[in-house]
Formats: C-alpha cells, structure tokens, sequence
C-alpha cells in the first residue's frame, strides 16, 4: 500500500539541516507499521511529507500503486487522513462538531451528510449530545475522538497517526488505543504509527522502524522489540530507557 525509497527532507539554507535522510520502508495493505524514536528524529516530518502537508522532499513515494508528487489531487486527501498530535491545536476553536465533521463532507461531496455524522459519532463513542458542541466544551480524550472522527468520516484507506494519545492521560491513552485498533480492524486500515512510547508502539504495530537522526536505523517486529531483540546499539539504548531509571546502569555510566 505505502513505499518510500531514498526520502529525504531538508530545512534551513539549501536543506543544510536533513531532517529525513535517505529513509526506505514499505507498509503492507492493511498492516499498522510502527515509527519510534525520540523527539526531533524525523518521525513527524516524515508523516507530514506522506500525508501531503510537506512539498519540500526528494526521493519516491508510492501510495496504492499511484506514484505521489509534492502536488496532490482531492482524490488523494479523500483516501489518505491524518490524526494529529495535540486534539486542541488541530480542532478549529470556533467551529462546532457538527461543523467540522460536514466540512470535509461538503468538499468531497459525498451524499447522507447527517447519517453519516450521526453514525460516526456513535462509533467514536461521542453519540448525538456532543454534536452541537464546541472544542472547549470536550475532554482531552473527547477531543482526541473527534479528530479521529473527523478523519475517518471520508473513509480513508490509509490512517497516519502522529502521537495520537501523548497529551493525553494514561487511563484516556488506553481508551483511544482501544478505539483506534478496532476501528482499524473494521475498517481494514492501512497505519502509520509515529510514537516515543514503545508500549503503544509495540501494542498497535507488526514491524516497528527504529529512527535516529532523519534515518531508519533497523526494523523489527512487535515480538523482538518486546523481547529485546534489538541488534542496533541505539535501538539497545532505547530499550533500556524505557524501562526506566536503572541504579545499576547509573553506576556504569562516565561522570
């Protein structure tokens, strides 16, 4: 469904700064493929490329056997979507649910705009009372479920999620990564998944691709990165500090 070979993003004075250097990766039709790393390593920028928001790139992108260029059709934003961050920055404050769920209705055309609405609503667990509300008026995680909303209700066939549960709660993360992996099962999605945590890493992906300055440094499965497989020192590295603070580790490190 998704192949990117040789990506390569820069910023500053002639793309001086990379902050996607030379990365290669396939995603099967309907897998949820894993990106983790630590902030700043690439991962959102290389989301923002795939999802059409980032013109500046070289290299090859194919989705769904269509060849992309920086330049992309309506037809493109119909079947790829994407679930941001922060809920609150990327809801318009002024606009109500209603209101955002029939605009992208209203650009693409499609018909039942209200059933369509009501049913979406019902399957992010909102239901018809939240419909006439605003962003200010929801939770952290209700916000986050109308964004998820808001992209499926044009029935994508491929979902990018950049952190989609970070500023959320960890009781609330548990919910959206729930909803999440069921409404990817009904809906046979094909993923993208960018997170620093490995737990929901490893919980919604098959094959997890390790980044570390603009780069793929190894891919692994779900199974070796749960059982610490790693080959890759920084991958190593990662592991161990998810874990935790580690006394004896402490010791072995340099003043």
């Amino acid at each position: 469904m998704i192949r990117v070979r040789n990506l390569r993003v820069g910023f500053g004075v002639k793309g001086a700064m990379r902050a996607v250097d030379n990365v290669s990766f396939h995603v099967d039709e309907e897998e949820t493929f894993g990106l983790v790393g630590e902030s700043g390593c690439g991962k959102s920028t290389l989301l923002r490329v795939l999802c059409g928001l980032n013109r500046n790139w070289d290299g090859e992108i194919t989705i769904a056997g269509e060849v992309m260029r920086p330049e992309r059709s309506r037809a493109f934003f119909k079947s790829v979507q994407m679930v941001f961050q922060d809920p609150y920055g990327s809801l318009h404050p002024r606009h109500s649910v209603n209101a955002m769920l029939s605009e992208p209705l209203a650009i693409h055309r499609m018909d039942r705009a209200d059933a369509r609405i009501s049913e979406m609503l019902e399957q992010v667990g909102l239901g018809p009372a939240f419909r006439y509300r605003y962003p200010h008026q929801l939770s952290g995680g209700q916000r986050q479920r109308l964004a998820i909303a808001r992209a499926l209700i044009l029935e994508p066939k491929v979902l990018l999620l950049d952190e989609p549960t970070s500023a959320l709660d960890v009781s609330v993360q548990a919910e959206i990564l729930n909803l999440l992996k069921e409404i990817r099962e009904i809906r046979r999605l094909t993923c993208i998944l960018v997170s620093h945590d490995l737990a929901v890493i490893s919980y919604m992906c098959g094959r997890i691709g390790v980044m570390n300055s603009g780069k793929i440094l190894e891919e692994l499965s779900a199974a070796q990165l749960t059982g610490s497989a790693a080959h890759h020192p920084y991958t190593v590295q990662l592991l161990s500090a998810s874990r935790g603070y580690d006394h004896a580790l402490a010791k072995e490190l340099p003043d």
